[in-house]
């Protein structure tokens, strides 16, 4: 891995020392192998029961995370993968010509029309104008996914959902992405000026029922959408 070749260090500290630390994500870490738990508050993943499709879903929360290495091991917090956008594209963490070849994008139409891909995150249009810088995954039998990003004025945005149960909820995730800068104020829906909005939870929106954090509070049956820069919510796995 050229990470690990450049650095001389694993990919985990290389990660925590490089990005985790400088960043002050505090509630955001690198397990070991074998670390099958993951710490403090967090939500449960669920997913589909290959054996009986149609009935109960399937806590995977207990997961082995080394498999996915680079790709997905990491876990952290909706509020700390915001803050993580404000340093990198604030300037805090890459030197500006490392920031500006990371964001020299081009034309991804596998990822969506308009869509953009730099070194690592993509540029996406967003419905009220302008576009966002955002990076999403989930993980294979992990049960989650998650888009998170920041738009032209500076604002934040992570999305996630703790049961990925068919095609259209990453579609849906990416419109609720759209939504938390789009839409009309307290509405849940809609769209405003190119202003965007300080947040949005958007409750018609998911796929099946999922745990989300709101702010300060825990709520069954909405995606969460959070756009604070500070303080940590619940832990989720993060796939790449």
């Amino acid at each position: 891995m050229m990470v690990e070749r450049l650095t001389h260090r694993d990919i985990g500290t290389a990660v925590t020392e490089l990005v985790i630390r400088p960043a002050r994500l505090s509630d955001t870490y690198w397990p070991p192998a074998g670390e099958r738990h993951i710490r403090g508050t967090h939500a449960h993943n669920y997913t589909v029961d290959e054996a009986d499709p149609t009935g109960p879903l399937v806590d995977v929360t207990a997961f082995e995370p080394s498999w996915a290495g680079a790709s997905g091991a990491m876990v952290s917090t909706p509020s700390d993968l915001d803050r993580f956008w404000q340093e990198l594209l604030g300037g805090r963490l890459l030197p500006g010509w490392a920031l500006a070849e990371m964001r020299t994008a081009v034309p991804a139409p596998d990822l969506g029309p308009d869509v953009e891909y730099g070194l690592g995150p993509a540029r996406l249009p967003l419905t009220c104008g302008g576009y966002g810088w955002a990076h999403g995954g989930d993980l294979a039998g992990g049960g989650g996914a998650n888009v998170s990003g920041r738009d032209g004025s500076g604002r934040a945005a992570t999305v996630y959902i703790t049961a990925l149960t068919g095609g259209a909820a990453m579609t849906r995730l990416l419109h609720a992405f759209d939504l938390a800068f789009c839409a009309q104020p307290g509405s849940g829906h809609g769209h405003r000026d190119r202003g965007g909005v300080h947040g949005a939870a958007v409750g018609e929106l998911q796929e099946q029922p999922v745990l989300a954090a709101v702010g300060e509070r825990r709520l069954e049956g909405q995606l969460a959408v959070d756009q604070r820069h500070a303080q940590g919510l619940d832990r989720v796995q993060v796939g790449g």
